[in-house]
């Protein structure tokens, strides 16, 4: 386990549920990471009348220091530390004799007292990370205090051995002091990878569809019905988790899920982690759960959260409209003029992109046209629509009572019946439409203007009023979003092509398996063009050889870590036992 504690330097302490007299021989074993601010600090100690002055810790930017019960002394070792080193030592008694050791450095000094402990980080308040400590009396281990127990609490930092929990002082109760190193450290599996398909440029911080058909079966068998385990790292050791929204996991089609992904392009990988049997999904405004995922939106909504703001920004109301099976799970289904989803969203914006999935039953309509998205008019203000124009095609302007300021529309309709992506920019020149991943069309003109109506979905209001002119969408919207930024068009053309994907989008490998396999005949070729292979940080490739009835077999080991370097190295075995050679670089 690796998880750590984080103690502000401030106020932050541990109070043990009961003070630990040691009157004979111990030892407690520590490890932290070694702070920044240089300053005195105990890592355990006493307060109050009995052994005042007992405790151990960091005393200045390299040293340590240690003082026995209620002696006047202090003793200090110097272990050459720098701000962000991982220490690891122990603080004990052997007869009548303090020592402190960290690594190969020890000092020691002589005293009677015995040793009375209270508090974890108090006296002179502690500004690290506390990744372990536990104690043994007299050879036998009594406590241990490992933050990895705790499950990120907030309350507990929780004794595994004892019955002597240690209650957490001035600490927030958000879990933004307990740090995991990585997903492993709570519990998770790394199940396998998985791999993007070729796509032309590069999307950051891209909400990302991951479906039932993107997973293996040995993942599948991993994971929990539900996905409450279910975990995405964008590295292989886990450390950097990734924000995920589980809309639906029951391991069959029709699952969704979407994953925050830093950058999505070709052979871009991301990491699989479960096989933690009733874990649950972050909470949704937890720095990993669903409202993370779409930090970049105003709002999104959809029929699977009804009447709810994805995002957890606004308050969503809706009249008259209901739910049908939709693009990825439910959707809003309009059929009358008053229907809507309303955003409770007063601010304005002069940069914009709207977007939807939108089904419409026929090509044309007698409406003047069937919003997706608006910002409302009021009294003298300008908003803007998003709408499937009565004909057909998808248009987009700012609006007010008198005109369509820098209107523009595509010139394909959309099919009937048929799910389309739609996108609408402006990016403070240009209103420009995208239709099913591409750009189809583009022009000048005003753009959106202030207004402190609310944002609709399926209708467009003036003043107030839905019925001054009929802008009711007539047909279905799923995942209904706005963002006050521009999506670039490689962005909005990898989306489409992740969401609209038929069948598996990503390419899975479990952990361990192999991911590809030649059988080559040299006796035919003298070369052979394999297919490009994108390879996360941990590869293994393996080679039969044969030559008439000898084989060997070379196997090609590739490893990288980070030591104040990239350093790589590459084992070549050839039949194991009487070859091996090493390149580093």
């Amino acid at each position: 386990m690796a998880a750590y504690l984080a103690f502000d330097g401030v106020d932050d302490y541990v109070n043990l549920s009961t003070p630990i007299l040691m009157t004979g021989d111990f030892k407690i074993t520590f490890s932290f990471i070694w702070p920044s601010s240089g300053a005195t600090e105990r890592i355990m100690g006493k307060g109050g009348s009995r052994g005042d002055r007992e405790g151990f810790g960091p005393y200045d930017a390299t040293r340590m220091f240690f003082r026995p019960g209620a002696d006047t002394r202090m003793a200090y070792l110097d272990i050459q530390a720098t701000a962000g080193d991982l220490i690891e030592g122990t603080f004990e008694r052997i007869g009548d004799n303090r020592i402190l050791t960290v690594g190969s450095f020890t000092n020691s000094i002589s005293t009677t007292y015995d040793a009375y402990f209270q508090y974890i980080g108090k006296l002179a308040n502690f500004s690290s990370k506390l990744r372990s400590l536990s104690i043994e009396d007299n050879g036998v281990l009594i406590h241990n205090y490992d933050p990895s127990a705790t499950g990120g609490t907030g309350l507990v930092l929780k004794d595994t051995v004892g019955t002597n929990d240690g209650i957490l002082v001035n600490f927030t109760t958000d879990d933004s002091q307990w740090i995991f190193n990585s997903l492993s450290d709570v519990g998770f599996t790394r199940l396998g990878s998985l791999t993007a398909p070729s796509v032309t440029g590069s999307a950051a911080d891209l909400p990302t569809l991951v479906k039932f058909e993107d997973f293996t079966s040995t993942m599948l068998a991993s994971l929990d019905s539900g996905g409450g385990d279910l975990r995405f790292s964008s590295d292989l050791a886990g450390a950097t988790q990734l924000a995920c929204e589980v809309v639906k996991f029951t391991k069959a089609t029709g699952d969704v899920v979407w994953v925050k992904v830093p950058s999505v392009a070709t052979g871009a990988l991301i990491y699989v982690w479960g096989d933690n049997t009733g874990a649950v999904q972050p909470a949704v405004g937890a720095a990993f759960g669903r409202n993370a995922v779409w930090s970049d939106y105003r709002s999104l909504v959809d029929a699977a959260s009804f009447n709810s703001d994805i995002t957890g920004n606004f308050s969503v109301t809706s009249s008259s409209v209901g739910s049908v099976t939709g693009k990825f799970g439910n959707a809003y289904t309009f059929n009358s003029q008053t229907d809507r989803v309303s955003i409770n969203d007063s601010a304005s914006t002069s940069l914009l992109t709207a977007e939807a999935w939108v089904k419409i039953p026929t090509v044309t309509h007698s409406n003047d046209g069937r919003t997706i998205i608006s910002k409302a008019f009021v009294s003298s203000a300008t908003g803007w629509q998003f709408i499937v124009a009565a004909s057909g095609e998808l248009n987009i302007s700012a609006f007010s009572n008198t005109n369509h300021g820098g209107e523009i529309q595509t010139v394909s309709k959309l099919s009937p019946n048929t799910w389309h992506h739609c996108v609408g920019t402006y990016d403070g020149v240009n209103w420009n439409l995208y239709l099913d991943g591409v750009l189809s069309g583009t022009g000048s003109g005003l753009g959106p203007r202030a207004t402190t109506g609310a944002v609709d979905v399926g209708n467009l209001a003036i003043n107030g009023s839905y019925t001054v002119l009929n802008y009711a969408m007539i047909g279905d919207i799923d995942r209904a979003g706005y963002r006050y930024t521009v999506k670039s068009s490689a962005q909005i053309a990898i989306e489409y092509d992740n969401q609209s994907a038929v069948g598996s989008w990503w390419t899975a490998a479990d952990e361990g398996g192999v991911s590809s396999s030649y059988e080559l005949d040299f006796a035919t070729a003298g070369y052979f063009n394999l297919p490009a292979i994108a390879f996360g940080a941990d590869f293994k490739v393996e080679v039969d050889l044969k030559t008439g009835s000898q084989v060997a077999t070379a196997e090609w080991v590739f490893n990288s870590w980070d030591g104040g370097g990239s350093d790589k190295q590459f084992l070549i075995r050839v039949a194991a036992s009487q070859f091996e050679s090493f390149i580093s670089f």
